[in-house]
């Protein structure tokens, strides 16, 4: 009696295969932070919240050399619930709530950056490097008209 040849698997489910693996490859990396260099790498030292039109923001204040009174990168950054933010070196997205002063950030402007000092700009990525000591940030405040 001859040993029975198992059928060869068809040549379309090898590429299939390979084509899945390349995707959830490609996938996974679009999640992290851009390619190119931050706009601006630094110390949180101010935190804020605001509502307007319904829209929760939070602005932060970016700082390079945070002692530095002028001179050194500074960067008023808007986050909004367009903006990715991720922890360094996991795979877990951070939340608005982790964005507290102390921690330190590496920022991707997204758009528009008003060239005053400190810049102004909306962020597209935050990638924090440091998180913080656990500190309040200030209340929401109303923008909105009666």
């Amino acid at each position: 009696m001859e040993p029975v040849a198992k059928p060869a698997r068809p040549r379309g489910v090898r590429l299939t295969l390979l084509a899945l693996v390349l995707l959830v490859v490609l996938v996974s990396c679009a999640d992290r932070a851009p390619a190119g260099a931050p706009n601006i790498s630094g110390q949180i030292t101010r935190a804020t919240t605001s509502v307007t039109d319904g829209s929760r923001r939070i602005t932060i204040l970016v700082e390079a050399v945070p002692n530095d009174l002028s001179g050194s990168a500074k960067a008023l950054v808007t986050v909004d619930s367009s903006t990715r933010i991720f922890h360094a070196n996991t795979s877990v997205s951070a939340q608005v709530q982790d964005l507290l002063p102390g921690a330190t950030v590496s920022v991707w402007f997204d758009g528009p950056v008003a060239e005053s000092y400190p810049v102004q700009g909306r962020a597209g990525t935050l990638l924090i490097q440091t998180d913080a000591d656990p500190q309040p940030v200030a209340p929401p405040r109303s923008t909105t008209k009666p």
